[in-house]
């Protein structure tokens, strides 16, 4: 018997499907239409894919940032179901 594309034995949808709504999502939430993959695992339930995606945004300007046009690169973390794809939260990865 063969699965559907995408999908393993136990239902759950494959890294590339969970990357791909990630990054949708990142692209519909931020407006950052250049994104990175920096990192992704499944979480030791494996109910959820964890995608780290990266972009490179202007800091907004305050007074005390030493150098405000210095592009900053910044991390989020999606939360992707692995039976849906849907994302479930984004958060910023600390550094």
């Amino acid at each position: 018997m063969t699965e559907p594309a995408g999908t393993s034995s136990a239902g759950r949808i494959s890294a590339k499907q969970a990357v791909e709504a990630a990054v949708a999502t990142c692209k519909e939430v931020t407006g950052h239409s250049d994104v990175k993959v920096e990192e992704l695992q499944m979480d030791a339930e494996r109910k959820h894919w964890l995608v780290t995606l990266a972009f490179v945004e202007m800091p907004a300007s305050h007074p005390g940032i030493l150098y405000p046009d210095v592009p900053q690169k910044v991390f989020k973390i999606f939360t992707v179901d692995s039976a849906t794809s849907e994302v479930v939260s984004m958060k910023d990865k600390p550094l």
